[in-house]
């Protein structure tokens, strides 16, 4: 009997040259979970959308003739439009469900692959968003860092292997 293992590579944020790429590899997985627009470090929480948990529909919820009201009979063509409305909340909590599933993941993906030296950034932080933005403001490159290593990565691939014989 076999098994097969997939393995990816995590990259590990040990501080702000890994940041980019790191923050690629966190946007993917919750891209993936369908979740990015709820986390994104570059929105403020008044902009990201709160994930709410869907009511079910209760027949107090249709607009109902006068007669309905009293009597509390409800006419066939409500009973088809509350029986529609419920099957669209079954959807709506199994959508929530699934991404509550994959804000848990990605909280746990996260403390996974800080590094211990930062691991206290998001410590005590209530949402994936916080832990994110904590991060950010702590890790994330400036633009002139950000240009100081582009340049030095330049440089390093412009430079002639050492220790190599070049056929001429």
């Amino acid at each position: 009997m076999s098994s097969t293992m997939s393995a990816t590579a995590k990259t590990i944020l040990k501080g702000p040259t890994d940041w980019i790429q790191w923050l690629e590899m966190v946007k993917s997985t919750a891209t993936t979970g369908q979740v990015w627009v709820y986390v994104d470090p570059s929105k403020t929480d008044a902009q990201l959308p709160p994930l709410v948990e869907p009511t079910w529909p209760e027949p107090g919820n249709l607009a109902r003739t006068q007669e309905e009201i009293t009597t509390g009979v409800l006419t066939t063509a409500h009973k088809e439009e509350l029986s529609e409305q419920r099957s669209l909340y079954k959807l709506r909590l199994n959508r929530y469900d699934q991404r509550r599933t994959s804000l848990a993941h990605l909280h746990r993906f996260i403390q996974e692959t800080v590094h211990p030296d930062h691991i206290h950034y998001p410590f005590e932080c209530d949402t994936v968003h916080e832990m994110l933005v904590n991060l950010q403001r702590r890790l994330k490159p400036t633009d002139d860092i950000r240009r100081l290593q582009l340049t030095d990565q330049y440089r390093q691939l412009q430079k002639s292997p050492k220790n190599k014989e070049l056929d001429t």
